[in-house]
């Protein structure tokens, strides 16, 4: 199964994924100065090589910070602007997730931690039925790797994270689908800007084995004065 095929669901994957950090979640984003606010949109171009066409989309998270650095809202819309869901984070370090009209999705609860490996629950909020299960691993304050299963249909993902002096990604090696596989694709990480607090504002992520294949990160950053 190729990696684009589930492009889409792995968008919304990853503007759902939360798990306690040791550091502000700024710096977890590659975030540098007191951000306020991003707003990242991730468009994904797809090769069909069967009907040989080209396509285009986009998915954009809004993330809002406090002056400390951590995340007080996280929302997802999809390119026509609609609004798919969103999180709230309580005293707690719980995370919550809301659908577009508002009803619970789930609650994200840590679980244990043991050597810097987190191992999160997400639960359905009346039936307490767990969801999904996610394993994270920091390394210096950083995500090394994190894998996820999904309850329901066992969807399994798992990402790792290769990164260069300045902490900034430079290779993910990335397996997924219903099956657990021993195969990695290899997705390498170009940054083409960067703004005058050193954030960057655009990067290009493309499997090494199908260049085809892409995904184009672009963001907005607003600074607190």
């Amino acid at each position: 199964m190729k990696e684009i095929k589930l492009i889409g669901l792995i968008l919304i994957l990853l503007c759902c994924k939360n798990v306690e950090k040791r550091t502000p979640d700024t710096e977890f984003y590659d975030l540098k100065g007191s951000v306020k606010f991003v707003s990242e949109k991730m468009i994904a171009t797809i090769y069909d090589e069967f009907l040989d066409t080209t396509e285009s989309y986009f998915t954009i998270i809004n993330r809002s910070f406090d002056k400390n650095g951590y995340q007080t809202l996280t929302e997802c819309f999809s390119e026509d602007s609609m609004l798919l869901s969103w999180l709230e984070y309580d005293k707690n370090g719980n995370t919550i997730q809301f659908d577009k009209d508002g009803n619970q999705q789930n609650i994200t609860k840590k679980v244990s931690e043991e050597e810097d490996v987190f191992y999160v629950e997400s639960h359905a909020p009346k039936s307490k039925e767990v969801l999904q299960k996610t394993w994270t691993k920091f390394e210096n304050g950083r995500m090394a790797w994190q894998k996820s299963i999904r309850i329901k249909d066992n969807f399994y993902y798992e990402d790792v994270y290769y990164r260069n002096n300045e902490s900034l990604d430079t290779l993910i090696k990335r397996k997924f689908g219903y099956e657990i596989s021993e195969d990695y694709h290899l997705i390498n990480v170009k940054y083409l800007s960067f703004d005058a607090k050193g954030s960057w504002t655009e990067r290009l992520e493309y499997s090494l084995s199908d260049t085809n294949n892409y995904i184009v990160k672009q963001r907005r950053i607003e600074y607190y004065e």
